[in-house]
């Protein structure tokens, strides 16, 4: 038997033509009679049948923490998620101080003016930039003697 054939089972193994037990192990937040108790060995198929209908929800300390890293992991998806949406909606708007000149965003001022810096030199002040405004931080980045900056940084909440 797979384990995905029940939701409460990690493991399944059948060795009675062995001689053997039927061995189940279940998932994490389960337990058989005692909490803590994941493993159980059983004689034969209605034994089995009746422990896993028993199964109780777990709340020893190895389920409680494979459950608390679960929640941190959903916690720092839905940040993931936030500083997404925030970036979407950042102003990219860029000025270089030393010209007066605005763009769209930092790749319109690279076409227009390619001879001011190499495309890794644009991606660092991407990076630097925007990074920083996601912060609501206010930054200048100096690259080849010119000074560029957002034009609109957005609120902090």
């Amino acid at each position: 038997m797979k384990s995905t054939q029940h939701p409460k089972i990690e493991f399944f193994e059948d060795n009675r033509d062995n001689h053997g037990d039927i061995i189940i192990i279940l998932k994490s937040g389960w337990c058989f009679d005692k909490q803590g108790e994941h493993l159980g060995t059983y004689y034969d198929c209605d034994e089995a049948r009746e422990a896993i209908r028993l199964v109780k929800p777990c709340t020893c300390p190895e389920c409680l923490a494979k459950e608390e890293t679960k929640m941190n992991n959903s916690e720092l998806k839905k940040v993931k998620r936030i500083n997404m949406v925030d970036s979407i909606k950042l102003d990219r708007t860029i000025t270089c101080l030393e010209v007066g000149e605005s763009w769209k965003n930092a790749h319109q001022m690279w076409i227009a003016h390619v001879d001011w810096m190499t495309s890794s030199q644009q991606d660092r002040l991407t990076a630097q930039l925007y990074a920083a405004a996601k912060l609501g931080e206010q930054k200048r980045v100096v690259i080849n003697d010119r000074t560029f900056m957002l034009v609109n940084m957005p609120k902090v909440k």
